[in-house]
């Protein structure tokens, strides 16, 4: 109940603090936006959707939108990898520990 005093509820409604997201949202909009609203669509999916969409406008080949997933699932497996070293307490560098 003291976090949701303090930050507000997700549901709330405030201003718009930048101008891009005055350009998506409006003047106002939800504290926590919603990924997928049906009264006011706006693409704010994953990355590779977005991808695959430019892919189409471009009229690139299928072959190059289908290895899309293939780029962010190993950029996934370093980040996951480097998250797994720092948890650990054994990060490196040059051969010290750091």
């Amino acid at each position: 109940e003291l976090l949701r005093e303090f930050l507000g509820a997700p549901g709330d409604t405030i201003e718009c603090p930048t101008e891009a997201q005055r350009e998506l949202f409006g003047p106002t909009r939800r504290r926590v936006p919603e990924m997928m609203d049906l009264k006011n669509p706006i693409l704010l999916g994953p990355a590779w959707i977005l991808k695959l969409f430019t892919d189409r406008l471009c009229h690139l080949p299928w072959h190059v939108s289908l290895l899309g997933p293939v780029s962010y699932a190993l950029a996934w497996l370093v980040q996951a990898d480097s998250a797994r070293v720092h948890w650990t307490n054994k990060v490196t560098w040059k051969g010290r520990r750091v």
